[in-house]
């Protein structure tokens, strides 16, 4: 009775103390509701305030090429001064582009020269209109568009935004100003959206130079002034740009300079008002999305009241759960405990379960692991989302469960990778397993949206022939399974050899990093002749003498190197020794060799690589023309807007462009179109098969044929054996290069090699 007692007081001591605790919380989380909500609004306000400024920008970049492409056209020929040519030119425009509802070209006195037909326009000048003579003076003295003010034309009954260019002689005379009516629910819809995307809010465009509004959302605002004549004083913007500096701590000089998006609450109007702006250097403009603060503390108001009352519900429920605490208590420690040993997606035994189970202290019994990694899952979560990924991982842990025995043990070990522990006997056995395994999992997933086939990467290791711990023997099982991943739907049995591959990159990644200080790369020079066998040039070729490793074959050093961030460091190393080299060969030659050198993808895309390959050529003396470099098709994976700019820079320094590998790759005959290259290079395995593989010579055959369509160099790696150069010959190919000629040399056997062609 006495520990029923306690246990009563205990509960109800609890209770009060959760009560503290809870009131606290929704104090807290008044609190932080209120800061979360005007965070909301702000970051929502900033959000429409940039992608407008964005878009605006963007528009009005689109109106400056117009105007740029109207006044070369008007300007060739003197055909401003044709005005049926001249109209006829503005008209196509105008169809060309419904926001465009008109078109001007006028004297620098603001007389019109040029209109369309249906525009009568009366007024003798733009400078005697009030809303269009600021603009019109400020567009004479500009030297980019301007934005006149938005006003209402009588002659189109429309509200319009005029866009102006002044267009310049040689002597930056003005000759005349052309003119666009722009009609900004079209020109501008996007600006104008907001309404009913975020009705609450209100965006504008405000013009600082004149203090009026460029474009406004809605046109006129609910007091029923006419927003696009109204002027705002002086004073009032002087004390709301004072208000956004002190608010910020941002000077306003700043904020212009930097176009910041900034945010404040104004109080100086009728209501207060939380404001994000940003400002429009180029045009003089500010835009700025408002709501009334009214609005957001109605929204703090409806959730502050939800946390009130769910807390008086969550505590009237635990004030009456709270007599039956011990059942509900017991019934989570349960639940926990088996949530702390199984998956939550598949329910399946998780990793803190797998210990327990193979306890090896205890058990002393052998069984194999495997670890199994789902090729490419990511893919699922990528297209279809996360809970068709979890519906995968279901039908992958289902399909498991049907294959395993009684006395097997199936986890989620995390991620998309499963884990069994096996106890069979006989390694036939566990291979006929894996390949059951291997078989079920490559068998298609289906769902509403469609079906896919998945293949898994198996890694064994047992024990205790492998290892003497459960942690040693998954970590076996995982370098096993990483080796299976280099060829996917495979089973990789663990073995010493794989973890001494592990070991020896592991130490050639550490070997790496002193190897350019210990100098010890090296360059050597494979030969690339003609059909004639006479040499026009070499390939640079790097090669690693390790003091520790002994010789490393770039097969070897390169993968690691582009891993390990080394490559980089390694290809401008390449690139300055071999310029050098080559540079005093061609002192000597009477023909100067060109060198071609093999650029990384992570060195083409380092920032400075440009740069970096125009300091290597001055400092070498070496003549651009006589330098190729090779890029691979795997690049162009990568961003091919960034890496087509700069092979152009790379042209520009007039070096060459070779593709490399080609036909093995990523590229297709559209985009090498697009690329500026000089040079095809057949890749090796193409010439090893192409006197005895159709396919393989029908691929060099064609690669020949595109590089003549497309007048390129095409040259042939690899060249071993007569037949195959006479193959090559026989289809065209113009540069060849292997051991059947040379294999890489130094550079004093390359002056060898050459013979009577180096003067001495």
């Amino acid at each position: 009775m006495d520990k029923m007692l306690s246990i009563k007081k205990n509960i109800w001591l609890a209770f009060h103390a959760f009560t503290a605790v809870w009131i606290t919380v929704l104090i807290f989380g008044v609190v932080s509701t209120y800061k979360d909500v005007y965070r909301e609004h702000i970051v929502e306000a900033q959000n429409i305030t940039s992608m407008s400024a964005n878009s605006l920008k963007a528009v009005l970049k689109q109106y400056e090429t117009v105007f740029d492409i109207l006044a070369e056209q008007l300007l060739h020929q003197d055909m401003y001064l044709q005005k049926d040519s001249a109209r006829n030119l503005m008209d196509i425009v105008t169809n060309l582009d419904p926001a465009i509802i008109g078109f001007a070209i006028f004297h620098p006195n603001g007389v019109d020269y040029v209109t369309m037909s249906s525009l009568d326009r009366t007024e003798p000048s733009l400078l005697e209109i009030e809303e269009t003579r600021e603009s019109f003076i400020q567009t004479l003295k500009s030297s980019h568009m301007e934005l006149g003010r938005t006003y209402r034309i009588p002659e189109l009954d429309k509200v319009i935004v005029p866009l102006r260019t002044a267009v310049r002689n040689t002597e930056g005379e003005v000759i005349f100003v052309l003119s666009l009516i722009i009609d900004p629910d079209l020109g501008f819809e996007f600006f104008f959206k907001n309404d009913s995307v975020h009705p609450e809010y209100i965006t504008y465009l405000y013009r600082e130079r004149d203090r009026y509004f460029q474009l406004v959302s809605p046109y006129t605002l609910s007091s029923g002034v006419d927003i696009l004549n109204y002027q705002v004083t002086e004073a009032a913007i002087n004390e709301a740009f004072t208000q956004l500096a002190k608010q910020t701590g941002i000077p306003l000089e700043t904020i212009r300079e930097e176009q910041l998006v900034v945010s404040n609450i104004n109080n100086s109007a009728r209501e207060e008002r939380l404001f994000s702006s940003t400002y429009l250097k180029r045009y003089g403009l500010w835009v700025s999305t408002d709501i009334p603060t009214s609005i957001i503390q109605q929204k703090i108001l409806y959730k502050s009241s939800i946390l009130v009352a769910i807390f008086f519900v969550a505590l009237l429920v635990i004030y009456r759960l709270v007599r039956g605490i011990h059942n509900i208590e017991s019934k989570k420690q349960d639940e926990l405990l088996y949530q702390a040993s199984h998956d939550y997606v598949t329910n399946l035994h998780n990793r803190l379960y797998l210990e327990k189970f193979c306890n090896i202290d205890e058990k002393k019994k052998s069984f194999w692991l495997l670890l199994i990694d789902m090729d490419n899952f990511n893919t699922i979560n990528a297209s279809h989302g996360h809970e068709s990924g979890d519906q995968t991982l279901i039908m992958i842990s289902n399909r498991l469960q049907a294959l395993i025995g009684g006395d097997e043990l199936l986890i989620r070990y995390g991620g998309n990778e499963f884990i069994i522990v096996t106890h069979k006997t006989n390694i036939e056995d566990v291979k006929a397993f894996c390949d059951e395994i291997l078989v079920s999992l490559r068998q298609p997933y289906s769902f509403d949206w469609g079906e896919f086939i998945l293949t898994a990467s198996i890694g064994v290791a047992h024990y205790p022939s492998d290892g003497q711990s459960l942690e040693e023997i998954r970590r076996y099982a995982d370098l096993a399974m990483h080796e299976s991943k280099k060829t996917r739907n495979t089973t990789i049995y663990f073995k010493d050899s794989i973890k001494e591959r592990v070991l020896y990159d592991s130490e050639l990644g550490q070997e790496l990093k002193y190897g350019l200080e210990r100098n010890e790369f090296y360059m050597l020079y494979q030969p690339k002749v003609n059909a004639q066998g006479v040499i026009k040039g070499v390939e640079a070729l790097v090669r690693w003498q390790n003091q520790a490793l002994g010789f490393v074959g770039p097969d070897k050093f390169i993968p690691i190197a582009e891993s390990t961030g080394d490559m980089v460091a390694i290809g401008d190393f390449v690139i300055d020794k071999s310029l050098a080299d080559i540079a005093a060969f061609n002192c000597h030659s009477d023909t100067p060799l060109v060198l071609s050198v093999n650029i990384s993808v992570k060195q083409f895309l380092h920032p400075d690589f440009i740069e970096k390959l125009t300091h290597s050529l001055q400092s070498a003396n070496f003549e651009p023309c006589n330098l190729i470099i090779e890029i691979t098709e795997t690049l162009f994976i990568e961003d091919i807007f960034g890496i087509n700019e700069t092979l152009a820079q790379v042209k520009r320094l007039g070096v060459q462009i070779s593709l490399d590998d080609f036909g093995t790759g990523y590229s297709s005959l559209n985009l090498l179109t697009k690329l500026p290259i000089d040079e095809l290079k057949i890749d090796k395995s193409f010439v090893d098969d192409i006197l005895v593989d159709a396919n393989a010579k029908s691929m060099a055959e064609g690669i020949i044929a595109i590089g003549k369509k497309l007048d390129l160099i095409v040259v042939a790696e690899g060249v071993e054996t007569i037949g195959q150069l006479s193959e090559l010959v026989d289809m065209g190919c113009d540069i060849y290069q292997g051991y059947y000629f040379a294999k890489p040399l130094s550079v004093d056997d390359l002056e060898a090699f050459c013979g009577d062609k180096i003067t001495t």
